[in-house]
């Protein structure tokens, strides 16, 4: 009987030691409900945050090092609610002899838009850690904030004036550096313009040679063309009749010159000039790329001979 009590007592005592060993393997392993934030950074204070505002927190965690953070755990990016947005979570952890140390960071965005001073909560945040036997939990406590309004709802004493500012008047620039330069664009744009009418001849204040006007459209014609060389030479042949005043014929260049006495210098080349008009037009002979420099050149003399501004 005395064995018999003797067995039951150092069953009872391994039975004890068992329970205490299981006891103290779990309070080993629950360590990690227990492990504190070990540094808190915010945005620099809890209130006046405007709409609109990044607030940004990180929290460092140790963990024994069995254990790790379940990475789904981690809130996912996105709008958590209408009018707070978290905008990017960032996780990095170091190993440091028999522990392990977590930086987390999340950046939240508020669009909260109150009307007068308002009380808000971002919400907390429960972390799961694991080991090969168990998953532990360790909750990030909410944080509040006061959220303030952009401007008063409605103004002291009724008078706008007393919040509303007037807005920043606009910088002149000063442009005196400048206005030669653009005096000067602009007077060289019109000589321009107005050399251009004087080569087009739309000009009709001065008098331009006719034999000018000529040599123009001769330079204007596409050689490629089959009537080319006949409109080059009609082209001479109606700044004749311009400046006579009437058809000029092969027969009347005497006349012409009587009349246009400034021509008598050139009475050789004109006659040379209707002579080859005919034999072009009328009998049909055959131009060779030489005509154009021939018929520029007799109009540029016929100009410089004629009394008008060249």
């Amino acid at each position: 009987m005395r064995y018999l009590i003797i067995q039951l007592f150092c069953l009872l005592l391994s039975y004890c030691n068992m329970a205490l060993s299981e006891t103290n393997t779990e309070t080993h392993d629950d360590s990690i409900i227990s492990a504190p934030i070990v540094t808190k950074s915010v945005l620099g204070r809890d209130f006046g945050i405007l709409v609109g505002d990044i607030i940004s927190h990180q929290y460092t965690i140790i963990t024994p090092k069995s254990f790790s953070l379940t990475s789904s755990s981690l809130p996912s990016e996105g709008k958590l609610s209408y009018w707070l947005v978290l905008n990017k979570v960032s996780n990095s952890v170091s190993s440091n002899g028999e522990t392990n140390r977590y930086t987390l960071s999340f950046d939240y965005q508020t669009f909260y838009a109150p009307l007068d001073v308002h009380h808000l909560v971002i919400p907390a945040i429960e972390l799961s850690f694991s080991n090969n036997k168990k998953i532990s939990t360790l909750t990030i406590p909410p944080w509040s904030f006061i959220s303030s309004p952009l401007k008063e709802l409605t103004p002291s004493g009724g008078d706008t004036s007393d919040f509303m500012q007037a807005d920043i008047t606009p910088q002149k620039i000063d442009l005196a550096s400048k206005r030669h330069f653009i005096y000067l664009l602009v007077a060289l744009f019109t000589l321009l313009f107005l050399f251009w009418l004087y080569l087009a001849g739309h000009i009709t204040l001065w008098s331009i040679s006719p034999f000018h006007l000529a040599r123009h459209q001769i330079n204007q014609l596409n050689k490629q063309s089959s009537n080319a060389s006949v409109a080059a030479i009609q082209a001479v042949h109606c700044a004749f009749n311009s400046r006579a005043g009437h058809i000029v014929f092969t027969h009347q260049l005497d006349l012409f010159l009587e009349q246009q006495a400034q021509f008598d210098v050139l009475s050789i080349e004109i006659n040379d000039f209707f002579q080859f008009s005919d034999q072009i037009i009328f009998m049909g002979h055959q131009a060779d790329e030489s005509l154009y420099a021939y018929l520029i050149k007799l109009c540029r003399q016929l100009a410089l001979a004629d009394k008008v501004i060249k």
